[in-house]
């Protein structure tokens, strides 16, 4: 697998599974610094929920498997399995400056066929013993040129 280069533009065979498949992975494309900054955050959040403010999670283990929570409100079991924080871009600036990067924006504009929009951010984590393991820190945007 070859790591993105900030020199790369998007291949023709990229643009075309992109439109065969609806995403694309660009491994590499986020200085490792971006990335461990919203590690960080994930990891600040899993261990004091509260912190999350209005967010919300979607609890996936047992026994709260399928339920949404107020971060703020959940039971403090619901973190200790996998889960999922939505939003996480509205109030955390690190999540933001990942999604808004302008390299990955014009990319999306080339890709989406104009000006992106976020529309929400998923980051989906999974506890062990209250730390986190090997899906923390994944973060999954999407983005919109038009709303419907």
């Amino acid at each position: 697998m070859q790591l993105w280069n900030s020199k790369h533009k998007l291949s023709a065979e990229q643009q075309r599974f992109w439109e065969e498949n609806g995403y694309l992975v660009l491994s590499g494309f986020f200085d490792p610094k971006q990335v461990n900054a919203v590690n960080a955050v994930v990891e600040r959040v899993m261990a004091n929920p509260a912190s999350l403010g209005s967010a919300t999670v979607d609890v996936l283990h047992e026994p709260h498997v399928g339920k949404r929570f107020r971060a703020s409100e959940a039971p403090r079991d619901a973190f200790d399995g996998p889960i999922k924080i939505n939003d996480l871009f509205l109030q955390e600036p690190e999540v933001r400056a990942l999604a808004l990067s302008k390299p990955l924006t014009k990319i999306l504009s080339k890709l989406l066929g104009g000006d992106p929009m976020i529309c929400n951010s998923l980051n989906l984590c999974g506890a062990a013993s209250s730390r986190t393991i090997s899906i923390r820190g994944t973060c999954r945007l999407r983005w919109r040129t038009k709303w419907p």
